[in-house]
């Protein structure tokens, strides 16, 4: 399992201006794309935000406007844990 603790926000390409989250920063200071992080979750591999003792998971759904993969955390109530509101870098 993996911790996220910060994110970096690019532009979409297509689909009209909005944003993905391009890039994170795990606990351990390694930073990974977007991408990978797609990647080793389709792998099986877990990522999570953690704030204020509340984890959220993360998974890769479609994006509904653009269509291209993108990270986000799964509903829970709370939007402290969302990867939107992580610091960025």
């Amino acid at each position: 399992m993996h911790q996220i603790t910060r994110v970096h926000m690019v532009a979409s390409s297509t689909g009209g201006y909005h944003e993905h989250i391009g890039a994170v920063e795990l606990s351990t200071g390694q930073r990974l794309s977007r991408e990978a992080v797609i990647t080793e979750i389709r792998r099986g591999v877990v990522f999570y935000t953690m704030v204020n003792g509340q984890q959220a998971r993360v998974y890769a759904p479609n994006c509904h406007r653009c269509r291209a993969p993108y990270i986000t955390t799964s509903p829970d109530g709370t939007t402290a844990n969302n990867l939107d509101n992580l610091p960025k870098f």
